[in-house]
């Protein structure tokens, strides 16, 4: 079986499609989701909700969130087992999970690269991240700076279609 696999085809695929428009959704033009926070939420529970894949939703939510994030400077850390127990927890719909509280989820399992750059120690305390991983997160913050500056369409002021 591929490693990814749309359950059903095109059905599968439109279902994906769905839930990654999700987060852009609006009413009386505004948006539904209005931080980034609250867009990454809604990406997740999405995802999982919606079941695109024949297998793989709840990994494909989690890995989407992280990388939304990232481009959206801020870095995703919690340990694994916390992280699966709470994907778990929406998936099973015990509870049905409303968006905010995943939103506030993601908030307090995330920092901004900014605050990050400037007091490491502190973030590095407060989402008590293992020595062992600081030189990852390092590592990371370098990388996310230098593709959001690819990926950031910045236009100049006072240019219009440039």
């Amino acid at each position: 079986m591929p490693g990814f696999q749309f359950l059903g085809g095109d059905y599968g695929r439109g279902r994906l499609e769905s839930a990654l428009a999700e987060p852009q959704q609006t009413f009386d033009g505004r948006f539904l989701y209005r931080t980034v926070f609250d867009k990454a939420a809604a990406l997740f529970r999405s995802l999982i909700e919606d079941h695109p894949l024949l297998d793989g939703n709840k990994r494909l939510a989690l890995t989407s969130v992280a990388v939304f994030l990232a481009l959206n400077g801020y870095i995703f850390y919690i340990p694994r087992d916390k992280a699966v127990a709470f994907t778990l927890q929406v998936a099973a719909g015990e509870k049905d999970i409303h968006w905010k509280e995943i939103s506030r989820w993601l908030r307090r399992s995330s920092i901004s690269v900014e605050s990050l750059r400037k007091s490491e120690a502190g973030a590095m305390k407060r989402l008590n991240v293992p020595p062992e991983a600081v030189r990852y997160l390092r590592e990371l913050v370098r990388i996310i700076t230098r593709e959001r500056n690819v990926l950031v369409h910045k236009p100049r002021e006072g240019r219009i279609g440039t």
